[in-house]
């Protein structure tokens, strides 16, 4: 079952810094592609349509067609070059290029479901499988919340997840998010 959590506190709950190896930067329309196909990478079997839709579910994103683009919270995590090797790779033992995107976060404001409609709204998080619990998540969401701080004071973020995706669940609980309840 899916559920809504929202954070409404005034200072994210830890510092937004991403791991060594990697930086966080806005996304832009260029990086739909490689955004998209991570999506894609990270749906579970039974969700997946194709890869061109993951990528087209992205554009509209970026478009606005889920809620007007918070700029601050389309964002991604991406490799940088390790400074140990002349070709930006990490060695023998790895084999992620640099610049591939590792995270991503989609956010808009004023989504179109009616019970957060007037919420900052996270409408996707995803890591890529073999870079999980790196803190690449965490990074992305306390950077969401401290834009939106500055930004929009006082304005509630919300998200959705499903109650049996636990490592979320627990993330989203650890920042400070709680279940919603509509009155």
């Amino acid at each position: 079952m899916q559920r809504t959590l929202v954070w409404s506190g005034t200072r994210p709950a830890a510092r937004a810094n991403v791991p060594a190896g990697t930086r966080l930067r806005h996304m832009v329309e260029s990086d739909a592609r490689a955004v998209g196909t991570l999506y894609f990478q990270c749906l579970p079997p039974d969700e997946q349509d194709s890869l061109e839709d993951a990528i087209a579910d992205v554009h509209a994103a970026l478009r606005g067609e889920y809620g007007s683009p918070f700029t601050d919270g389309m964002l991604v995590v991406e490799a940088l070059p390790d400074p140990g090797t002349a070709h930006g790779r990490a060695g023998d033992h790895a084999t992620v290029d640099v610049g591939a995107i590792r995270a991503a976060v989609l956010t808009v404001n004023g989504p179109p479901w009616p019970d957060v409609r007037d919420h900052l709204f996270i409408i996707d998080l995803f890591t890529a499988p073999d870079a999980r619990r790196q803190g690449l998540a965490r990074a992305l969401v306390n950077t969401v919340i401290t834009h939106a701080i500055h930004a929009l004071p006082g304005r509630t973020i919300g998200l959705r997840v499903e109650d049996t995706n636990t490592a979320a669940m627990s993330l989203y609980t650890a920042l400070g998010f709680t279940e919603h309840t509509t009155r």
